[in-house]
């Protein structure tokens, strides 16, 4: 997994099956290489909403100042 909050970058290495990751917001994300069998869960605290999410990477870095 890969984080980006517009100033520092971080990688975690998902590979054990007992450590989850906790977003908070305006935190740039991307998951990639997952092995086969593996399960992504997502848990949200409140209802999806298409307009509350920030789809280009440059936009992101723009409203992180």
């Amino acid at each position: 997994m890969r984080l980006d909050d517009g100033k520092t970058k971080q990688e975690i290495l998902m590979n054990k099956d007992n450590v989850g990751v906790l977003l908070g917001k305006m935190l740039w994300h991307a998951m990639e290489n997952f092995s086969s069998g593996c399960i992504l869960l997502v848990a949200a605290s409140d209802y999806y909403r298409e307009d509350d999410y920030i789809r280009n990477y440059s936009d992101f870095i723009r409203l992180a100042g």
